[in-house]
């Protein structure tokens, strides 16, 4: 009864509609961290033009120097952050993402609906429920 039911929901077409899925899952998570990335780089080129102005001031002119040491320290500040937020989400990536050993596993589980080959591995049937 229970192989009924699989049999019935695995078919080649849902198990190639799940790897279709996975695979913009993936290029949506690319999209993402390249966003991070961008904002890194934005960060340090921003912190960088603090730096330069707070090192290129007239020493005399304290006031002006107080404040541009201040801007460059907040600039540093959301630098970290940044950084941080990025670290953040390559982790929380590296743990959803899909290895190929699992998108190879529904292809053999695919092609073996298609052609009616009987499945006698259930760690492979496993693999493939497990995306799907």
């Amino acid at each position: 009864m229970i192989s009924e039911i699989v049999k019935a929901k695995l078919t080649p077409e849902a198990i190639e509609k799940s790897v279709e899925v996975q695979k913009e899952v993936n290029r949506r998570k690319g999209e993402q961290s390249r966003f991070f990335q961008l904002q890194v780089e934005k960060a340090r080129y921003e912190a960088d033009i603090a730096r330069r102005r707070y090192m290129n001031v007239d020493p005399d002119n304290r006031l002006v120097s107080l404040e541009l040491e201040s801007a460059w320290n907040l600039r540093l500040a959301q630098l970290l952050d940044t950084e941080k937020q990025y670290e953040d989400e390559l982790k929380r990536t590296r743990r959803r993402q899909i290895g190929n050993w699992k998108q190879k596993s529904l292809g053999w589980l695919k092609t073996s609906i298609k052609y009616g080959i009987i499945l006698s591995c259930r760690q492979r049937i496993r693999n493939g429920l497990y995306v799907i």
